[in-house]
This record gives structure tokens, C-alpha cells and sequence, in this order.
């Protein structure tokens, strides 16, 4: 029996219980999600692994470092974690949680975990993906979280990589 929890919700053996959304309040814009983050790098995913923490699957993906873009220095290989996952007949998924795919380009914004990994800032929020023509676009997961509308906040879409980049710095 596979139960999937969704954000707080669960579903197992057909009953289901509605899920709720993640919720966040962003930053003005991401020149401030850089600055409040403990670094920015460019990065393609190199693969992903579950594992048990407690109860709970988090997913393990490493990245090989293309580009440092703003705040700490970072190796050129790095582990972000991210809650949820499966692990043999346990399976959990978070709303707004990225699901990086293998061979793929991502502008990370990343803090560090308490055991030597990294993990995103905002959950999929401010995440880029790298896309053909020079642009890098939000990824899917972001739709998933409710974010707090107030004044001021600039929405994320699509951007030309080398200006992004390049007023990240």
C-alpha cells in the first residue's frame, strides 16, 4: 500500500482527505531573494535519490555548480534537499516543492541545511529553469503555492539569462 501525503493531506486506501497549499511571502524581487539567500548559483541537476527521514521521504538532488552568481562560495558539486519523495512504500509531496529533472539547468536560490546540504530558499518560488533562446522561466511547482499578495512584489516570469545574471551579481 503506497500512501501519498499531499502538503498536510493524505490519501490511503481510498480515502482522501483535500490538501492545502504551501504558502510563502516573497521577497520584493529577486535582486532581494539573492541578497537574502546564502547563495545563487546556476547549476545542472546531475540526479536524485530518496531517502527516510524518520517518517518523512525528503529527495536528495546533485547539482554540478556551472556558475556562481551571488553570495557564499560553494563547491563545484552540491546535494539540495527537498521535502518529499518516495522511499520503497512511502511516498510524500509537498505543494510548491521543485521536482528537478536530471540533465536540466536551474538558477537556485539556496540556504543552507543543518547537515551539509543545501536547500531551496522559498520552496519552487524564484527557481528558474533554463529554456532554449537564452531564457530561463519559473518552474510549474511555483503555481502550486499560494503566495501573499501584498504591495511592491514583483510576480516571477520569464527572463533573458545573461541580464538576469548579470544584475544578480
Amino acid at each position: 500500500l503506497v500512501s501519498l501525503a499531499l502538503c498536510i493531506g493524505a490519501v490511503t486506501a481510498g480515502s482522501a482527505v483535500t490538501a492545502s497549499a504551501s504558502t510563502i511571502a516573497p521577497p520584493s524581487n529577486l535582486g532581494e531573494l539573492a541578497r537574502i539567500s546564502r547563495t545563487v548559483v546556476l547549476a545542472q541537476a546531475a540526479g536524485s535519490q530518496s531517502e527516510l527521514r524518520g517518517k518523512v521521504p525528503y529527495t536528495l538532488t546533485a547539482f554540478d555548480v556551472v556558475q556562481q552568481v551571488a553570495g557564499a562560495a560553494v563547491k563545484s558539486r552540491l546535494q539540495v534537499e527537498t521535502p518529499g519523495g518516495e522511499v520503497g512504500d512511502v511516498g510524500f509531496a509537498v505543494a510548491g516543492a521543485p521536482r528537478f529533472q536530471t540533465g536540466e539547468r536551474y538558477l537556485l536560490f539556496l540556504d543552507d541545511a543543518r547537515n551539509g546540504n543545501w536547500r531551496p530558499k522559498m520552496l519552487s518560488y524564484g527557481i528558474l529553469r533554463e529554456e532554449k533562446g537564452g531564457l530561463m522561466s519559473p518552474l510549474p511547482e511555483a503555481s502550486e503555492l499560494h503566495v501573499v499578495q501584498r504591495p511592491g512584489v514583483e510576480g516571477v516570469g520569464a527572463y533573458r539569462e545573461a541580464d538576469l545574471l548579470a544584475h544578480l551579481k
